[in-house]
This record gives structure tokens, C-alpha cells and sequence, in this order.
């Protein structure tokens, strides 16, 4: 049997996939499910992230960031 590919389109990604698509470490990621800061699905006691939902907060933390610096 192959290796399981990631599908970049599909909304929600495991932790793997995630990583992969946004270049996140998978610590971080794992981090931030356990503590519920990002979008996240438990499914089957696997997380899955809203991929859309978790690029839109990280553009919304950085633009709020700029702010706060410039």
C-alpha cells in the first residue's frame, strides 16, 4: 500500500497535513488543538483543522500585529 497523500484543497487537514500545507510545525499546531486557539474538529479521536478557518486567523494575528508595531 502507498503512502497516504495530503489533499491541499480539502477544508479540513490532520495535524500532518496541516504542517505541510503551511509549513506550522506539528508541535505548534498540536499545541493549539489541545488548547482549542485554532479551528478544530475532533474526529474519531483524531484532531482535524479548519485549514480556511486557521489561515484566516493567522492573517488576522498578523495584520493585528503590524499594527501594534508600527
Amino acid at each position: 500500500m502507498g503512502k497516504r497523500k495530503t489533499d491541499a484543497t480539502a477544508p479540513y487537514q490532520s495535524i500532518r497535513g496541516t504542517a505541510r500545507v503551511t509549513g506550522l510545525s506539528m508541535f505548534y499546531l498540536r499545541e493549539r488543538c489541545k488548547a482549542r486557539t485554532i479551528p478544530v474538529l475532533m474526529v474519531g479521536g483524531e484532531y482535524r483543522i479548519f485549514l480556511p478557518g486557521l489561515l484566516a486567523q493567522l492573517e488576522r494575528e498578523a495584520s493585528a500585529g503590524a499594527e501594534k508595531g508600527a
